[in-house]
């Protein structure tokens, strides 16, 4: 059955821009330092990391797009056919005479089948009457019953993963509801940080720890100085009236645009590649650009690699391939083999639902219910075990 944490609908994930790395050319007559190669290198894993994102991106589609052609339209097959089956089997509780025992398990299979099926389709009123009358809960009740176990464990998870102290018993299925969880997270997680400052300031520092926090003054103060020296250099460079040929004009006002908005932003990781780009393809400054400024550059690079090994991390984890979780890292022909062996495991269970239907339509069907009932509560016996095994 659908529950509050059902995946939303989400359209195609942006693709990366791939730009290609800035390279610092030795000189014939003086190889390159090891803070140049060091730039070099981080340039080229930002470009090798922007293509990895790309093609697992292309990849997760296509396959998500093969899974969502041939696996949904089966599942709701089955779903359909399940119900359909469970109907069927709480008739014959009218017609044959079963044992108080043969009753519980008839009971038992019914609810399963209706639970499988309600994964894959909403309950129209009489699935939904048919659970009610054979489960110890109502239908209404389970789902809020499953709302409030997923309410709990993500409470767990913000506790134990983030040490953020939430109640999400009041929360809905409402975008609204998602979104105030979002913003009490960032409330949640800016208290934490700013109570970990105070902690800090009232406690007694080591030599180390002032050291330390000088460190990151004079780095703060460097980062704000940079944006501003950058800003300024750029904008004598890109003046668009400076120029009189009209594309470079235009290339230049859009150039400008981005370095506006990065250094409003104070985007430091944003300017620098700005800065860069533009450096690069004007001249050769970048192989005498200064060891200072080099220094920025590569702290840059360093924080640009780390960003985008996340990204990259986060991609498989995506709400979006969700239902493909399980095989996002495979490669595309393994994947392909993956969705191949659903369809054919899915074709298979619609096949034999259809056929158990029918044998349980012809009459005095009792032996062949009771051998189903007995056959998928010895399934349930056995799956109970090994989750036990595992736990």
């Amino acid at each position: 059955m659908n529950t509050l944490f059902d995946d939303a609908e989400m359209g195609t994930l942006p693709q990366p821009e791939i730009k290609q790395s800035i390279k610092i050319v030795p000189s014939k007559d003086k190889p390159l330092s090891k803070q140049q190669q060091t730039f070099n290198r981080l340039t080229k894993r930002i470009e090798n990391l922007q293509k990895e994102i790309a093609i697992e991106s292309e990849k997760l589609e296509l396959i998500l797009g093969l899974y969502s052609e041939k696996i949904p339209s089966l599942e709701i097959a089955i779903a359909e056919k399940q119900i359909k089956l469970a109907k069927k089997l709480s008739y014959s509780s009218r017609s044959i005479k079963y044992g108080k025992r043969q009753l519980e398990n008839l009971g038992q299979v019914i609810v399963y089948l209706l639970n499988e099926a309600f994964t894959n389709i909403e309950p129209d009123e009489e699935a939904e009457a048919l659970f009610d009358q054979w489960s110890a809960t109502s239908f209404a009740e389970e789902k809020e019953l499953q709302e409030t176990e997923m309410k709990m464990m993500m409470e767990d998870m913000l506790r134990e993963q983030m040490g953020i102290e939430l109640d999400l018993s009041d929360m809905d299925n409402s975008p609204e509801a998602f979104a105030r969880m979002q913003q009490q997270i960032q409330e949640e997680l800016n208290r934490k940080k700013e109570e970990e400052k105070q902690q800090n300031a009232t406690q007694k520092k080591s030599k180390k720890q002032l050291e330390k926090e000088l460190k990151q003054k004079e780095a703060e103060t460097m980062k704000l100085k940079s944006l501003r020296n950058i800003y300024i250099s750029l904008a004598k460079a890109l003046h668009p009236d400076t120029e009189t040929d009209p594309t470079e004009k235009l290339r230049k006002e859009e150039l400008m645009k981005k370095v506006t908005i990065a250094y409003n932003d104070k985007d430091l990781p944003a300017l620098l590649q700005l800065e860069m780009e533009w450096v690069a393809s004007e001249s050769d400054h970048l192989s005498n650009m200064p060891d200072e400024k080099l220094k920025l550059y590569i702290t840059s690079l360093r924080e640009q690699v780390a960003e985008l090994e996340r990204e990259r991390n986060a991609l498989y984890h995506h709400p979006r391939f969700s239902n493909i979780r399980h095989f996002a890292h495979y490669h595309e022909a393994s994947a392909r083999r993956e969705i191949s062996n659903m369809v054919g495991a899915h074709k298979k269970q619609k096949k034999s639902l259809e056929e158990l239907y029918s044998i349980i339509s012809k009459p005095n069907p009792k032996n062949a219910i009771m051998e189903f009932v007995n056959s998928t509560i010895e399934y349930f016996e056995r799956r109970s075990m090994w989750d036990l095994m595992d736990f």
